[in-house]
């Protein structure tokens, strides 16, 4: 990953700037995921492409769930959804949270291989803090 970037994105999930959301990379509250909060310190702004009486809805560069590609080659990422690798307290923790999320198992979010998308883990609801650590040790 770019080092200026990836410093930038973190630097912006623990500004405190940021609400959080999920689902997408801005909600119609304002809330941002962690992978809306990377195209925001890349510089994109917000779209909103609401239709007729939709509650508000926002894409950067039209992608409305996953990095758009100038955020992904800028970062240097390899996916539009950031995949990490957690090992040790870090992977216990995910894995404590994901079977107990919602009174159901949300196991399946970790691939055969033992990664995690970003996106699942905002999702989850982990705080941008710990998504900022998590990325400044895996990517």
């Amino acid at each position: 990953m770019n080092k200026k970037y990836k410093k930038k994105w973190i630097k912006g999930l623990l500004s405190g700037e940021f609400k959080q959301g999920k689902g997408s990379l801005i909600d119609c509250n304002g809330g941002h995921c962690c992978l809306g909060v990377a195209c925001v310190t890349y510089g994109l702004e917000p779209e909103n492409y609401s239709i007729d009486d939709e509650e508000d809805r926002y894409t950067f560069n039209g992608y409305e769930n996953f990095l758009p590609k100038s955020v992904q080659n800028a970062f240097e990422l390899d996916s539009d959804d950031p995949i990490i690798y957690p090992k040790g307290s870090d992977k216990s923790y995910l894995t404590r949270l994901l079977k107990n999320k919602d009174g159901y198992s949300r196991m399946l979010a970790f691939q055969p291989d033992g990664g995690i998308t970003l996106s699942v883990i905002n999702d989850a609801g982990v705080s941008f803090k710990t998504i900022a650590r998590l990325i400044d040790r895996y990517l």
